[in-house]
Protein backbone atom coordinates (compact mmCIF):
# COMPACT_ATOMS: atom_id res chain seq x y z
CA UNK A 1 0.00 0.00 0.00
CA UNK A 2 1.32 3.41 -1.25
CA UNK A 3 0.93 5.90 1.98
CA UNK A 4 1.06 9.95 2.47
CA UNK A 5 1.92 10.62 6.04
CA UNK A 6 1.97 14.63 6.32
CA UNK A 7 4.00 15.74 9.10
CA UNK A 8 5.67 12.17 8.98
CA UNK A 9 8.61 14.19 10.77
CA UNK A 10 7.22 15.13 13.72
CA UNK A 11 6.77 13.62 16.95
CA UNK A 12 3.28 11.04 16.30
CA UNK A 13 3.64 11.15 12.40
CA UNK A 14 7.44 9.93 12.41
CA UNK A 15 6.68 7.09 15.02
CA UNK A 16 3.70 6.11 12.19
CA UNK A 17 5.97 6.17 9.19
CA UNK A 18 8.28 4.10 10.86
CA UNK A 19 5.71 1.04 11.63
CA UNK A 20 3.96 1.65 8.31
CA UNK A 21 7.39 0.89 6.84
CA UNK A 22 8.35 -1.89 9.19
CA UNK A 23 4.85 -3.58 7.69
CA UNK A 24 6.08 -3.09 4.18
CA UNK A 25 4.09 0.25 3.13
CA UNK A 26 5.63 2.21 0.54
CA UNK A 27 5.78 5.63 2.39
CA UNK A 28 5.52 9.10 1.29
CA UNK A 29 6.19 11.84 4.05
CA UNK A 30 4.85 15.71 3.62
CA UNK A 31 6.49 18.08 5.92
CA UNK A 32 7.12 21.53 5.72
CA UNK A 33 10.68 22.00 6.95
CA UNK A 34 13.80 20.97 5.87
CA UNK A 35 15.21 17.61 5.66
CA UNK A 36 18.15 18.27 7.01
CA UNK A 37 16.20 20.07 10.14
CA UNK A 38 14.67 16.75 10.67
CA UNK A 39 15.93 14.22 12.87
CA UNK A 40 13.55 11.57 13.00
CA UNK A 41 13.11 11.23 9.08
CA UNK A 42 12.73 7.84 8.19
CA UNK A 43 15.86 7.12 5.32
CA UNK A 44 13.03 4.52 3.75
CA UNK A 45 10.74 7.34 3.18
CA UNK A 46 10.54 9.09 0.06
CA UNK A 47 10.24 13.57 1.33
CA UNK A 48 8.91 15.72 -0.01
CA UNK A 49 9.32 19.53 1.82
CA UNK A 50 5.47 21.21 0.89
CA UNK A 51 3.09 23.60 2.74
CA UNK A 52 0.17 21.78 2.81
CA UNK A 53 -1.69 25.41 3.05
CA UNK A 54 -0.74 26.23 -0.84
CA UNK A 55 -3.04 23.88 -3.34
CA UNK A 56 -0.70 23.58 -6.40
CA UNK A 57 2.00 21.75 -4.43
CA UNK A 58 -0.72 19.10 -2.59
CA UNK A 59 -2.33 18.76 -6.40
CA UNK A 60 1.34 17.99 -7.78
CA UNK A 61 2.18 15.60 -4.95
CA UNK A 62 -0.85 13.56 -5.18
CA UNK A 63 -0.59 13.55 -8.94
CA UNK A 64 2.73 12.47 -8.68
CA UNK A 65 2.60 10.20 -6.01
CA UNK A 66 -0.79 8.52 -6.03
CA UNK A 67 -0.92 7.28 -3.06
CA UNK A 68 -3.81 5.11 -1.85
CA UNK A 69 -4.05 6.47 1.74
CA UNK A 70 -3.50 10.07 3.15
CA UNK A 71 -2.80 9.70 6.97
CA UNK A 72 -2.84 13.46 7.96
CA UNK A 73 -0.88 14.42 10.90
CA UNK A 74 0.27 18.04 10.35
CA UNK A 75 -0.80 20.75 12.16
CA UNK A 76 -0.24 23.56 14.24
CA UNK A 77 -0.56 21.59 17.50
CA UNK A 78 0.08 24.27 20.55
CA UNK A 79 -2.97 25.21 22.27
CA UNK A 80 -1.07 28.12 23.69
CA UNK A 81 -0.36 29.41 20.35
CA UNK A 82 -3.47 28.65 19.12
CA UNK A 83 -4.76 31.01 21.84
CA UNK A 84 -2.09 33.86 21.02
CA UNK A 85 -2.31 33.37 17.56
CA UNK A 86 -5.47 32.03 16.39
CA UNK A 87 -5.48 32.78 12.69
CA UNK A 88 -2.54 30.30 12.47
CA UNK A 89 -5.30 27.41 13.58
CA UNK A 90 -7.25 28.20 10.43
CA UNK A 91 -4.09 26.94 8.27
CA UNK A 92 -5.15 23.26 10.04
CA UNK A 93 -8.77 23.92 8.22
CA UNK A 94 -6.73 24.80 4.84
CA UNK A 95 -4.75 21.90 4.82
CA UNK A 96 -8.02 19.75 4.97
CA UNK A 97 -9.59 21.08 2.38
CA UNK A 98 -6.24 21.24 -0.12
CA UNK A 99 -5.87 17.80 1.04
CA UNK A 100 -9.50 16.92 0.81
CA UNK A 101 -9.72 18.39 -3.05
CA UNK A 102 -6.50 16.75 -4.11
CA UNK A 103 -7.86 13.38 -2.80
CA UNK A 104 -11.33 14.34 -5.26
CA UNK A 105 -9.61 15.10 -8.32
CA UNK A 106 -7.23 12.38 -8.21
CA UNK A 107 -9.41 9.47 -6.77
CA UNK A 108 -7.63 8.97 -3.24
CA UNK A 109 -9.07 5.55 -1.56
CA UNK A 110 -8.88 7.06 2.08
CA UNK A 111 -8.14 9.49 4.22
CA UNK A 112 -7.08 8.84 8.10
CA UNK A 113 -6.85 12.00 10.43
CA UNK A 114 -5.42 12.84 13.71
CA UNK A 115 -7.85 14.72 15.38
CA UNK A 116 -8.10 15.73 19.35
CA UNK A 117 -10.12 14.16 22.45
CA UNK A 118 -8.66 16.39 24.49
CA UNK A 119 -9.41 19.44 22.70
CA UNK A 120 -12.86 18.85 21.04
CA UNK A 121 -14.74 17.62 24.34
CA UNK A 122 -15.19 20.53 27.06
CA UNK A 123 -16.99 20.17 30.39
CA UNK A 124 -19.59 17.57 30.59
CA UNK A 125 -21.81 16.52 33.73
CA UNK A 126 -21.60 12.93 32.28
CA UNK A 127 -17.98 11.44 32.12
CA UNK A 128 -16.41 9.23 30.32
CA UNK A 129 -16.61 11.52 27.19
CA UNK A 130 -18.03 9.50 24.51
CA UNK A 131 -17.59 9.75 20.45
CA UNK A 132 -21.79 10.72 21.19
CA UNK A 133 -20.71 12.94 23.44
CA UNK A 134 -21.41 16.76 21.76
CA UNK A 135 -18.54 18.27 21.07
CA UNK A 136 -18.15 21.93 22.25
CA UNK A 137 -14.31 23.09 21.70
CA UNK A 138 -13.11 26.12 23.90
CA UNK A 139 -10.05 26.82 22.11
CA UNK A 140 -9.33 27.99 18.36
CA UNK A 141 -6.98 24.61 17.92
CA UNK A 142 -9.95 22.51 18.86
CA UNK A 143 -12.38 24.65 16.73
CA UNK A 144 -10.04 23.91 13.71
CA UNK A 145 -9.53 19.89 14.67
CA UNK A 146 -13.69 19.55 14.69
CA UNK A 147 -13.59 21.68 11.48
CA UNK A 148 -11.45 19.45 10.07
CA UNK A 149 -13.81 16.66 10.92
CA UNK A 150 -16.57 17.61 9.40
CA UNK A 151 -14.87 18.47 6.20
CA UNK A 152 -13.54 15.19 5.79
CA UNK A 153 -17.27 13.61 6.55
CA UNK A 154 -18.62 16.10 3.89
CA UNK A 155 -16.22 15.37 1.50
CA UNK A 156 -16.86 11.85 2.06
CA UNK A 157 -20.58 12.08 0.94
CA UNK A 158 -19.13 14.60 -2.37
CA UNK A 159 -16.93 11.83 -4.03
CA UNK A 160 -16.87 8.81 -1.39
CA UNK A 161 -13.17 8.55 0.20
CA UNK A 162 -13.37 6.57 2.84
CA UNK A 163 -12.44 7.67 6.39
CA UNK A 164 -11.24 7.04 9.80
CA UNK A 165 -11.37 10.05 12.50
CA UNK A 166 -8.49 8.80 15.28
CA UNK A 167 -9.79 11.73 18.32
CA UNK A 168 -6.41 11.35 20.51
CA UNK A 169 -6.64 11.98 23.95
CA UNK A 170 -3.28 13.58 25.86
CA UNK A 171 -0.29 11.88 23.99
CA UNK A 172 3.31 11.28 25.02
CA UNK A 173 6.33 9.66 24.63
CA UNK A 174 9.49 9.37 23.06
CA UNK A 175 10.62 12.53 20.40
CA UNK A 176 7.75 14.58 21.80
CA UNK A 177 9.21 17.98 23.34
CA UNK A 178 8.42 20.70 25.36
CA UNK A 179 7.68 23.47 22.34
CA UNK A 180 4.41 21.70 22.02
CA UNK A 181 3.39 22.67 26.22
CA UNK A 182 2.82 19.00 26.77
CA UNK A 183 2.80 18.48 30.51
CA UNK A 184 5.02 15.42 30.90
CA UNK A 185 7.95 16.59 28.27
CA UNK A 186 7.95 19.63 30.65
CA UNK A 187 8.06 18.23 33.97
CA UNK A 188 10.53 16.10 32.57
CA UNK A 189 12.94 18.60 30.88
CA UNK A 190 12.54 21.04 33.48
CA UNK A 191 13.84 18.33 36.25
CA UNK A 192 16.79 17.44 34.04
CA UNK A 193 17.48 21.14 33.61
CA UNK A 194 16.76 21.24 37.35
CA UNK A 195 14.32 23.93 37.26
CA UNK A 196 11.09 23.86 39.24
CA UNK A 197 7.76 22.31 38.19
CA UNK A 198 4.85 25.15 37.84
CA UNK A 199 1.29 23.31 38.37
CA UNK A 200 -1.72 25.76 37.64
CA UNK A 201 -3.93 26.66 40.60
CA UNK A 202 -3.81 22.98 43.09
CA UNK A 203 -2.93 20.24 40.43
CA UNK A 204 -6.64 18.67 40.80
CA UNK A 205 -7.45 18.89 37.27
CA UNK A 206 -7.27 15.82 35.37
CA UNK A 207 -6.01 14.03 32.18
CA UNK A 208 -6.00 11.10 29.79
CA UNK A 209 -2.36 9.97 29.23
CA UNK A 210 -1.78 8.21 25.89
CA UNK A 211 1.69 6.45 25.32
CA UNK A 212 2.64 7.22 21.55
CA UNK A 213 3.23 3.28 20.69
CA UNK A 214 -0.85 3.07 21.24
CA UNK A 215 -1.54 5.39 18.85
CA UNK A 216 0.74 3.88 16.41
CA UNK A 217 -1.82 0.21 16.94
CA UNK A 218 -4.40 2.45 16.13
CA UNK A 219 -3.09 3.91 12.84
CA UNK A 220 -2.21 0.85 11.88
CA UNK A 221 -5.40 -0.88 12.14
CA UNK A 222 -7.12 2.08 10.65
CA UNK A 223 -5.50 0.84 7.25
CA UNK A 224 -7.72 -2.39 7.21
CA UNK A 225 -10.54 -0.39 8.93
CA UNK A 226 -13.56 -0.16 5.86
CA UNK A 227 -16.45 1.90 7.29
CA UNK A 228 -16.17 5.55 8.02
CA UNK A 229 -16.45 6.32 11.39
CA UNK A 230 -14.81 7.83 14.23
CA UNK A 231 -13.07 6.50 17.47
CA UNK A 232 -11.67 7.81 20.72
CA UNK A 233 -8.32 6.75 21.38
CA UNK A 234 -7.40 6.64 25.22
CA UNK A 235 -6.71 5.03 28.38
CA UNK A 236 -9.49 5.77 29.93
CA UNK A 237 -7.65 6.32 32.60
CA UNK A 238 -7.97 10.27 35.06
CA UNK A 239 -4.76 11.09 36.22
CA UNK A 240 -4.36 14.50 38.30
CA UNK A 241 -1.71 16.76 37.04
CA UNK A 242 -0.20 16.75 40.87
CA UNK A 243 -0.03 12.90 41.43
CA UNK A 244 1.93 13.38 37.30
CA UNK A 245 4.52 15.42 38.88
CA UNK A 246 4.67 13.11 41.54
CA UNK A 247 4.73 10.47 39.70
CA UNK A 248 7.76 12.07 37.37
CA UNK A 249 9.87 13.17 40.18
CA UNK A 250 9.86 9.63 42.05
CA UNK A 251 11.51 8.52 38.74
CA UNK A 252 14.50 10.89 39.40
CA UNK A 253 13.97 10.89 42.61
CA UNK A 254 13.88 14.67 42.58
CA UNK A 255 13.39 16.94 45.28
CA UNK A 256 13.06 19.70 43.06
CA UNK A 257 9.91 22.17 44.42
CA UNK A 258 6.76 22.64 42.90
CA UNK A 259 4.96 26.23 42.73
CA UNK A 260 1.77 25.96 42.51
CA UNK A 261 0.69 29.02 40.79
CA UNK A 262 -3.22 30.71 40.44
CA UNK A 263 -4.63 31.76 37.61
CA UNK A 264 -7.78 31.99 35.40
CA UNK A 265 -7.77 29.31 32.94
CA UNK A 266 -10.10 28.10 30.14
CA UNK A 267 -8.48 24.38 30.63
CA UNK A 268 -10.80 21.38 31.19
CA UNK A 269 -11.19 20.17 34.80
CA UNK A 270 -11.42 16.61 34.07
CA UNK A 271 -10.34 14.89 31.02
CA UNK A 272 -11.73 11.64 31.23
CA UNK A 273 -12.26 9.63 27.92
CA UNK A 274 -14.19 6.49 26.95
CA UNK A 275 -12.37 4.33 24.48
CA UNK A 276 -15.19 1.52 24.63
CA UNK A 277 -15.75 2.23 21.00
CA UNK A 278 -12.40 1.54 19.50
CA UNK A 279 -11.77 -1.54 21.88
CA UNK A 280 -14.90 -3.29 20.14
CA UNK A 281 -15.01 -1.98 16.72
CA UNK A 282 -11.44 -1.01 15.47
CA UNK A 283 -9.97 -4.02 17.83
CA UNK A 284 -7.57 -1.69 19.50
CA UNK A 285 -6.49 -1.60 22.78
CA UNK A 286 -3.97 0.50 24.82
CA UNK A 287 -0.96 -1.68 25.82
CA UNK A 288 1.24 0.83 27.66
CA UNK A 289 0.04 1.75 31.37
CA UNK A 290 0.86 5.35 32.55
CA UNK A 291 4.09 3.89 34.56
CA UNK A 292 5.59 2.03 31.76
CA UNK A 293 5.26 4.87 29.43
CA UNK A 294 7.05 7.38 31.86
CA UNK A 295 9.77 4.92 32.33
CA UNK A 296 10.56 4.57 28.51
CA UNK A 297 10.11 8.98 28.10
CA UNK A 298 12.45 9.20 30.88
CA UNK A 299 14.65 7.03 29.80
CA UNK A 300 14.66 8.76 25.89
CA UNK A 301 14.97 12.00 27.65
CA UNK A 302 18.25 10.76 29.49
CA UNK A 303 20.08 9.49 26.92
CA UNK A 304 19.40 12.57 24.20
CA UNK A 305 19.12 15.76 26.94
CA UNK A 306 20.60 14.88 30.63
CA UNK A 307 24.14 16.47 30.60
Amino acid sequence: MKILVTGGCGFIGSHIVDAYIKLGHEVIIADKRQANLLPYKNPSASYFQINLTKSKEINKLIEDEKPDVINHHAANISVTNSLEKPLNDANNITSVINLLEAAKKYKVKKIIFASSAGAIYSEDKTLPFTEKTQPFPITPYGVSKLAGEYYIKAYSKICGIKYVILRYSNVYGPRQNNKNKSVISIFIENIINGKRLTINNNGDQTRDFIFVSDLVYANVLALKYDINNCFNISSQTETSIKDLSKKIKGMFNSEIKIKYKKMKSIEQNRSYISNKKALKELKWKPKVTLKQGLIETVKWYERNFKN
